[in-house]
């Protein structure tokens, strides 16, 4: 395996876009350019391994999947969490509503 920029951009962008996270946002909570995150996410500009640690570490993702795409099976796991909790808080807020409706 080696190391491809534009699909560790990718990779990057997509775990941006999973958080909802803007590119502006992202570019604040990394203490970097906008225009850097936008260079990094397609592939134009490597990111330093401090910028990848950083990025691994606030999507919590390992850098082997961040730099060469292998499977990430925490990020999985958490997605998955986060979906139950998704589904459990709006379950609540139908119970509650109904309990308050009638």
């Amino acid at each position: 395996m080696h190391y491809d920029m534009a699909a560790c951009g990718q990779r990057i962008q997509a775990l941006r876009r999973q958080s909802k996270i803007s590119q502006a946002r992202m570019s604040e909570i990394l203490a970097i350019s906008t225009v850097h995150l936008s260079n990094v996410e397609r592939g134009i500009n490597g990111a330093s391994v401090e910028l990848l640690v950083d990025m691994a570490v606030h999507f919590n993702v390992s850098l082997d999947y961040l730099i060469l795409g292998n499977p990430n099976p925490t990020h999985d796991i958490t997605n998955k969490l986060d979906l139950a909790i998704e589904l459990l808080t709006s379950l609540k807020e139908d119970v509650l509503l109904s309990t308050e409706a009638g």
